[in-house]
């Protein structure tokens, strides 16, 4: 470059682009990693935030109400019992809550049972699931069987 001449050089920009192309392909993977432990987190305050709702809600309209889970297809839902005389028969709520709500492929769901009922006297069934990534830590969530009272653990508690 000239003296007095202002501006960069073809070999400065190549420099410039080289490193900024460096910096990409080491930071990627590690955007990654925090995209699937939003993914986790976020499913796990998901979760917690609907077995309190599920729980007021049985209280409320005095009726026992589950969350079901579908592990296979990466699915849970509210549903509702159709008669509280013959409470094995369960139909899925009807309103935004009741909707079936999916979960990416990439997270690991593992629950003991495919759903979690709620009673009108405020009790749950006991809940144990535990939430992973393909590349983050698990996270377990349970819950008070007389309270429905809901825990999240950053850790596999057994």
């Amino acid at each position: 470059m000239k003296m007095g001449e202002k501006g960069l050089t073809f070999i400065e920009l190549i420099l410039v682009v080289s490193i900024l192309s460096i910096l990409t392909v080491v930071s990627t993977p590690l955007f990654r990693h925090t995209f699937d432990n939003l993914q986790v987190k976020n499913l796990c305050r998901d979760i917690s935030k609907l077995t309190k709702y599920v729980q007021e809600r049985a209280i409320m309209e005095q009726t026992i109400h589950r969350i079901d889970f579908d592990v296979n297809n990466n699915e849970y839902w509210v549903s509702i019992a159709k008669d509280q005389l013959n409470p094995e028969k369960f139909i899925k709520l009807n309103n935004k809550f009741g909707r079936m709500r999916k979960f990416s492929p990439n997270i690991i769901f593992e629950c003991d049972e495919p759903y979690a009922a709620f009673y009108p006297d405020g009790s749950a069934d006991e809940l144990t699931i535990y939430v992973s990534g393909t590349n983050s830590e698990v996270y377990t969530l349970t819950n008070k069987e007389t309270t429905g009272y809901v825990k999240i653990f950053n850790y596999r508690k057994d």
